[in-house]
Formats: structure tokens, C-alpha cells, sequence
């Protein structure tokens, strides 16, 4: 959903498309276009890929040029606040929300059990992005944001339970925080009441060694002190088996891991180059 300077969000209060939204929308709300200002990321924007603008990697200072490139945007659409079950990207740097407890929220997303997400925009200003650079960030963030939008990463049936990281590679003694969304039967918000024992019990798997580590409760954290691959997901016990993976670099863990073997074969060869068919022979014997 994207505002415009004519017709915001407001007009679509007490309809059924406001209910989906990732803002709460206010009725009586008017464009602000006082003062121009220069939009904010939020922490959590860079946990989406279609936050994350740059000509071939995805360095802070690569994203910053991108985003810095819109310049300041001279108008946008208020709202009463971000709804409890979205995720704001971008905010206003000063302007608050009705209740004073966060900035306005210009991009947001709203991502639902069913698979379904809604991404709001609180201007239409975006075409800025051309700015100095043509096409290439304007078209990246788009694309990025329709193939996010338009595809469901997450596994399962129903989708009742969403298990979701504040990153996506760590360091080793990074802090890992877990965040589950749970839904009840009736894709309701999963109260802990409704729950035995009043929590959700989720599990670390660990894939080289494989073993177990049981976590409780809505949020979980835990240290990166081992390299390699880890999934987490929530217990069987509750008959879903939604997951989101939470990795190092494949790449540099197939590095360290080949190292010894790579050591052994320089020992054997006495440091030779080997080429393909010698290497076979070599395996045959």
C-alpha cells in the first residue's frame, strides 16, 4: 500500500483493507508536508533483503549511499502508530506517533500465519532513488520487494507458528535472539494461557555434531560458540514443524572444514599439483 499526497491511508479507515495493514490508520490525519526531512532506518530493515540497496554487496556504508541518495523527502502520510504485529523498516526522525511512544512509521510490513505480507509505504516518493544512479537502486528495491512479498519462505501447512532471527549469519559469542510468532487454531495470537505449562518449547539443532538443545518461552537467546550450520524450531509437541535457519558463511565453513583433508593430500603428493586423472588413479588404488 502506498500513500499519496491527494488520498492517504485514512480514507481507508473502517474497511476491510485497513484491517490488513501494517499501520493503524487514522481517519482525521492530514498529509504533513511542513518541513522536509531525511527518512531512518530502523534495526530491524536490515533483517529484509529489499531494505538492503548496494552494487554488489551489502556493506552498511554501500546501503547508506543508496538510501542517502533520496535526499530529504518533503511530505508524508501520518498514522496513529505501526500495528502490534508489524515490523517498521523506516521512521520519521522526530515526528511521533498518537500515543508518543515511537516515531512515525513510513515503511512497514505485516506478515501473516497464512503466508500472506502487506508492505506499506507512508509517501511515494521512491522514484528519488533515481537520483545520481539511474535505475539501479530504484529497480533493486522493487524487485527485491516483489519477489519478497510475492514469495512464502516459510515451511509448513498452516504456518501457525513463525520462528524468526534478528540476523541471519553470526560471529562466534554473537548473541542469537529467537522471536516466535504462535497462532491458535483459529489463527488467533497464541496467549500463553492457552498453552501447557504457559510456554512454548522450541529446539537448536545442531548439524555437524547433531544434537539438541531445548529452549522455552515467546523470545529465546543463546551464544554462536560453535561454527556451522544451526536451525531452530518449534517442538513437535506442538504439531508444526515451521523453522528458519540462522547460519555462518557455507562458504567459510567449507573452507576450515577442508583443511585437514586438504593437508593429508599435500603430505601424500609431497606438494605436487595433482591433475584430474591422476587424482582418480590415486582414489582407485
Amino acid at each position: 500500500m502506498i500513500a499519496g499526497p491527494r488520498f492517504g491511508p485514512g480514507q481507508l479507515a473502517d474497511t476491510k483493507l485497513a484491517d490488513i495493514l501494517p499501520v493503524v490508520v487514522d481517519s482525521s490525519a492530514h498529509l504533513r508536508d511542513d518541513r522536509p526531512f531525511h527518512m531512518q532506518l530502523s534495526l530491524d530493515s536490515l533483517r529484509y533483503k529489499f531494505m538492503q540497496l548496494g552494487e554488489g554487496d551489502s556493506s552498511d556504508e554501500s546501503n547508506r549511499k543508496a538510501w542517502d541518495n533520496m535526499g530529504n523527502l518533503p511530505w508524508y502520510q501520518p498514522v496513529k502508530w505501526a500495528h502490534p504485529l508489524a515490523t517498521v523498516l523506516a521512521e520519521h526522525p522526530t515526528d511521533m506517533t498518537a500515543d508518543g511512544k515511537s516515531h512515525q512509521p513510513l515503511v512497514a510490513i505485516r506478515e501473516f500465519p497464512s503466508g500472506g505480507r502487506v508492505v506499506y509505504l507512508g509517501f511515494n516518493e521512491t522514484w528519488r532513488l533515481r537520483r545520481k544512479y539511474g535505475e539501479l537502486y530504484y529497480r533493486q528495491f522493487w524487485g527485491q520487494m516483489i519477489q519478497y512479498i510475492g514469495l512464502s519462505n516459510h515451511i509448513g501447512l498452516d504456518k501457525r507458528f513463525i520462528v524468526k532471527t534478528d540476523k541471519l549469519e553470526y560471529k562466534p559469542d554473537d548473541r542469537v535472539r529467537l522471536t516466535v510468532q504462535a497462532y491458535d487454531a483459529n489463527f488467533e495470537p497464541l496467549t500463553l494461557d492457552k498453552l501447557p505449562e504457559h510456554t512454548l518449547t522450541a529446539e537448536l539443532l545442531f548439524a555437524e555434531p547433531f544434537h539438541r538443545r531445548p529452549r522455552r518461552n515467546r523470545d529465546a537467546e543463546y551464544l554462536a560458540i560453535e561454527q556451522g550450520n544451526f536451525r531452530n524450531r518449534v517442538s513437535r509437541a506442538h504439531q508444526r514443524r515451521l523453522s528458519r535457519s540462522g547460519s555462518r558463511s557455507d562458504h567459510e565453513h567449507r573452507e576450515r572444514s577442508d583443511v585437514p583433508r586438504r593437508e593429508s593430500f599435500a603430505r601424500a603428493t609431497d606438494g605436487r599439483p595433482q591433475h584430474g586423472s591422476a587424482r582418480t588413479d590415486r582414489q582407485r588404488q
